[in-house]
């Protein structure tokens, strides 16, 4: 042993056993200062022994564990975090356009379209809905804010269930009014029997 006999001592949580085997050594050989094993208060012995000058500095007052936990951020503060965050990239301009053309690129890769394939629809119907042409609130803009288009006047691409051939644009309503018939014919024409 080297210095200050620590076995017994208690620095914060710690609490010193025993001199450690290890310790730091000069290249003659012999150790410069002494190493301690320490339990915590929660009942952990340390797996590294710690100098004695930093237990009495105060450098070393718990475990490893402890010191982490310590230093960990509550799980409702991250959440907070996050949520300023998310906040923060859901206001900026660049990641809001990103966001809808990304939306849209993907709606058409589910019907098995481009955004070429799908202007050329917009444009061969004149902007209007293929069934009851209504037109649709501005002429398509693949940058414009899809939001400033009105629920019925925003184009749908309706297509065939069983086949899955894209057929038109429409708008809601009438994309939702074929649906609910279930794209069967005889339904619609049984409809319009009864309204007539």
């Amino acid at each position: 042993m080297i210095g200050i006999d620590e076995t017994g001592n208690r620095h914060g949580s710690l609490t010193v056993i025993r001199e450690a085997d290890s310790g730091y050594r000069c290249p003659k050989g012999y150790k410069k200062e002494s190493e301690w094993l320490c339990i915590c208060d929660c009942g952990r012995i340390n797996s590294k022994p710690i100098k004695g000058s930093f237990l009495r500095s105060g450098k070393r007052a718990r475990c490893n564990y402890c010191s982490n936990e310590a230093r960990r951020v509550p799980e409702s503060v991250q959440k907070l975090r996050r949520k300023i965050k998310d906040r923060e990239r859901r206001s900026d301009p660049e990641y809001k356009a990103k966001q809808r053309r990304h939306s849209r690129i993907s709606n058409y890769k589910k019907y098995g379209l481009t955004e070429e394939g799908f202007l050329q629809l917009f444009s061969e119907q004149d902007g209007k809905c293929a069934v009851c042409g209504l037109e649709f609130t501005t002429k398509y803009n693949p940058d414009a804010d899809n939001r400033t288009l009105s629920k019925e006047g925003k184009p749908h691409i309706d297509h065939c269930h069983d086949s899955g051939d894209v057929r038109g644009l429409l708008c809601s309503n009438c994309n939702v009014g074929l649906g609910n018939f279930k794209d069967d014919p005889q339904r619609l024409q049984s409809a319009i029997q009864y309204l007539t």
